[in-house]
């Protein structure tokens, strides 16, 4: 079947707004946002549109205006426009972002951590590049013939302006053309196409392997597995952890029979080919996951240049609610054991815990460098799973607004000859397809963050108001930590839970507020649009 691709501002609108009842999200997004989208016609309120920017724009101001609680910030740089710069800096490229380092013993062998593309590429990196967001790694999985191979790396400067993109496969550096090319010079077309080429396949390695494989399959699976087989209904760590692992194992068995399978979605909205077991391709990926906390990743990032990290959304927003997770885990889990200042027991002492903590190392080779169990550790990993459940679950797996633009991304690269003259984009099967399967996995309802801790706050109240009269009695056993104890300590864990909500409400409007400011909006990390498990 021949596919066909957008031609016309008008053909797109007539397939995203073919039906009646999102005219009412039309107009009252477009009124609410930006009165300027749309043209009036006295008072028969006939709306025209203004330019096929105003057609994308308002596309994806309905979804805001309709789904508001499931999707993030618009940001017109990253969403219309496919800016590399603006999604490798604030988008899900800041995930994948790296320092490079010029040693002065081997000038002309930049390194850099989570290095993925071929050694060759060494010689060709542009001196001024500090530095890359590689994703290269899926260079190595053999694509349908008439599919371009993913795999590609783009280096920056101190400017943040892209300098150059790698591709993989063919070993090749492109660079940008000269200024004042016409947009159909051959340099210029291979600029445009090389950028495609990286937006796809940093799509392909965010979904398919940081959402699907680290988040889903492997800290997810980690934490549902010690949970289930090591802890008793009751125990008070098990209660810290089962909303975060609410309807998982739905949802990851879900996605190895509809998106891993041989015919699962990653291959139809994909490239990859058909023929190839599914089991190999997750068990590679999975081996590329390893575990460590967000101080420790950001650490491991390498040496930015002054002030770059620390300007990053990724940075400032990612550790505030990492501090808000962490703060909170610590304090709930110091009501139950000793954390170096108080007389409690200590976690070794619990034999559940340390069931718990040998299972959680023994699911994955990605694990296999937990540390060993202590107070400060245990809170380390319970923060970490909280963190990937719901901050880097948004910034990886949510991709509504990306993918309702054909020309900022798509699943599958298709041969360069195939587009002639037109800008590089996702055909119309390709981009309906990957509609469908976003549409349909991000539009359940699930329970969200900040009101489910208002829910466990007034849950504790509840069961320790039901036995008022044996409080000091329960206070009196605060050495063992005994479960279901309608007591003081449930008054303490209520407001433990109060306060972690408060907090997390807090940070919404803080960083609400910072995107006011910000040259390219950011709002992966806001709590008020985190789900409280990777149940979706």
């Amino acid at each position: 079947m021949r596919r066909q691709r957008f031609t016309s501002s008008t053909q797109f609108a007539r397939i995203c707004l073919r039906y009646d009842c999102v005219v009412y999200y039309v107009v009252r997004a477009a009124r609410k946002h930006d009165a300027a989208l749309l043209l009036g016609n006295g008072m028969k309120r006939l709306y025209f549109f203004n330019s096929f920017n105003s057609v994308l724009r308002l596309i994806v101001l309905v979804a805001q205006e309709a789904f508001a609680d499931k999707v993030n910030t618009f940001c017109e740089a990253k969403q219309i426009h496919a800016d590399v710069s603006a999604i490798c800096f604030s988008g899900i490229g800041q995930w994948f972002m790296n320092a490079i380092l010029w040693p002065t013993d081997a000038p002309s062998c930049p390194q850099w951590t989570n290095r993925e593309a071929k050694i060759s590429c060494s010689s060709q990196v542009p001196s001024s590049a500090v530095v890359v967001v590689d994703v290269s790694m899926a260079s190595n999985f053999a694509v349908r013939d008439e599919f371009e191979r993913y795999g590609a790396a783009a280096f920056f400067n101190t400017k943040r302006e892209l300098v150059a993109v790698w591709i993989d496969h063919e070993e090749k550096m492109v660079l940008p053309p000269p200024a004042g090319v016409d947009r159909l010079h051959p340099k210029a077309r291979d600029w445009e196409f090389a950028q495609w080429r990286f937006r796809v396949s940093c799509f392909f390695q965010g979904f398919a392997v940081g959402h699907l494989v680290s988040v889903h399959w492997g800290m997810s699976n980690s934490l549902l597995i010690g949970t289930r087989e090591s802890l008793d209904p009751h125990h008070p760590l098990r209660e810290l952890i089962t909303p975060y692992i609410h309807g998982v194992i739905t949802i990851d068995k879900s996605a190895i029979v509809n998106l891993g399978s041989e015919r699962g979605a990653i291959v139809r909205i994909g490239a990859l080919q058909m023929g190839d077991p599914p089991e190999q391709l997750i068990a590679s990926l999975a081996n590329q996951f390893k575990y460590e906390t967000f101080p420790e990743f950001l650490a491991s990032k390498g040496q930015f240049p002054p002030g770059m990290l620390e300007s990053m959304p990724l940075y400032q927003d990612g550790l505030k609610l990492w501090n808000v997770i962490e703060t909170f885990v610590k304090t709930y889990l110091s009501l139950f054991y000793n954390d170096g200042n108080s007389g409690l027991r200590s976690v070794t002492s619990d034999p559940d815990v340390v069931a718990f903590w040998c299972k959680c190392k023994a699911t994955s080779e990605g694990f296999c460098n937990l540390p060993t169990l202590t107070f400060d550790n245990l809170v380390g990993y319970i923060s970490t799973c909280i963190f990937y459940f719901t901050g880097v679950h948004e910034l990886l797996g949510n991709v509504n607004f990306m993918t309702m633009m054909p020309r900022c991304l798509s699943g599958r690269i298709h041969k360069r000859d195939r587009f002639g003259d037109r800008p590089f984009q996702a055909s119309i099967q390709d981009w309906y397809r990957i509609i469908c399967v976003v549409t349909s996995t991000t539009l359940k309802s699930v329970p969200m963050l900040i009101p489910q801790q208002f829910r466990s706050a007034s849950y504790f109240f509840n069961r320790a108001s039901k036995d008022a009269m044996g409080a000091m009695r329960q206070l009196s056993k605060m050495n063992v930590p005994k479960c279901g104890a309608k007591s003081a300590r449930d008054h303490r864990l209520g407001m433990c839970f109060q306060t972690y909500a408060d907090s997390l409400v807090e940070l919404s409007k803080e960083i609400t507020a910072a995107n006011e400011t910000r040259e390219h909006t950011f709002g992966c990390f806001n709590p008020k649009r985190l789900e409280i498990s990777v149940s979706l």
